[in-house]
């Protein structure tokens, strides 16, 4: 059952809530972050995330979405719930000055934010910035200056939207008139490549996996050059604007492959009758079934995108004893069709 509780950061926290950096809040590249945290606490203060605001009120926290990837009943590991406005969590991360940073995550549009259900009430809203990376203000080092922003807003009643912006200025943003469905998982991923000249942010939704990179969605070449990031933002407008949305998957790094991988697309549940158990795994065993017999091909991937194991069964065990504990994404294929679970070996 999912399980939320919303905790007010107190004034014990205020330490926690700085927003400055320093070497030891700085996480090196790749970066992966499952919101592996308590349910119910703060993202500020939680694995070396701090406050770019003052504010005391977080109304972004650690949420046990038991179903977060489609179809995956039995998935564990958390996300991050948001709405409404106050705390804007930072991550710091090496910084990159050259080539393209990309960034990818998986986020579910719940529509609703707070007590006035935003996307319901107003449809004919301003966009909305909900995550982005960034760099540090040159004029006021406790401001960040955004790069390759992430948008959200509604045309038309029940009709919402991706948008993709190279620094967060409304009037430039690029959208991507598809209509994303509230309540439907979708992996985005996102890149800014750094050029003098032609600085350029990139966005794909739901894309191909299959080790290219292909061509963007969505590019966005207007607006301010940033000749580095070493951050990435979570926003929240206000409580009348920011959308409630769930969060998780969070990856950063240099490459395409480093923020995807074969097993990172969003998940498929096309197996009729699928179940995978126990979850978490304990001693090494773990045991798949479905409504056929048929061969199946397991494949299980590490939070890089490593392939780690690699097995064709039937129904029943699969021995996964020589794989360390952690977080895994798996790949199960039964005649062409696809269902992936995350998964954590104890």
């Amino acid at each position: 059952m999912k399980t939320k509780l919303l905790l007010f950061a107190g004034l014990a926290f205020a330490s926690l809530q700085s927003n400055a950096q320093n070497a030891s809040n700085v996480s090196t590249l790749p970066y992966y972050d499952g919101f592996d945290y308590p349910i119910g606490n703060a993202l500020v203060g939680s694995g070396n995330w701090t406050n770019a605001t003052t504010s005391t009120v977080d109304d972004i926290i650690v949420d046990g979405l038991d179903s977060f990837i489609t179809g995956a009943k039995g998935a564990t590991g958390n996300a991050v719930n948001i709405s409404g406005g106050n705390s804007d969590p930072i991550k710091y991360f090496t910084n990159t000055t050259s080539g393209t940073l990309y960034y990818s995550f998986l986020v579910r549009i719940n529509a609703g934010s707070g007590t006035a259900n935003f996307y319901d009430t107003f449809p004919t809203a301003s966009p909305v910035q909900f995550i982005s990376s960034g760099q540090q203000s040159s004029t006021n080092t406790a401001n960040t200056n955004y790069g390759a922003c992430v948008f959200s807003r509604m045309t038309a009643a029940g009709v919402i939207n991706f948008g993709l912006d190279l620094d967060s200025t409304v009037s430039n943003v690029v959208w991507d008139n598809t209509a994303i469905t509230v309540g439907t998982t979708y992996m985005v991923v996102v890149s800014n490549t750094f050029d003098a000249a032609t600085p350029t942010a990139k966005m794909w939704i739901n894309p191909v996996i299959n080790g290219t990179e292909p061509s963007p969605l969505l590019s966005s070449t207007t607006g301010s050059n940033r000749t580095n990031l070493d951050r990435i933002y979570i926003r929240q407008d206000s409580n009348a604007k920011t959308p409630n949305l769930d969060l998780d998957e969070l990856r950063i790094g240099t490459t395409w492959a480093s923020v995807t991988g074969a097993n990172l697309s969003v998940a498929q549940n096309d197996i009729q009758g699928l179940s995978v158990y126990p979850n978490p795994v304990r001693d090494g065993k773990l045991f798949i079934n479905s409504n056929s017999g048929d061969v199946k091909t397991v494949v299980i991937y590490n939070v890089l995108g490593k392939q780690v194991l690699s097995k064709e069964v039937t129904s029943g065990l699969v021995d996964v004893s020589t794989i360390i504990k952690g977080n895994y994404i798996m790949k199960i294929t039964e005649n062409g069709k696809t269902s992936t679970r995350k998964i954590v070996i104890n």
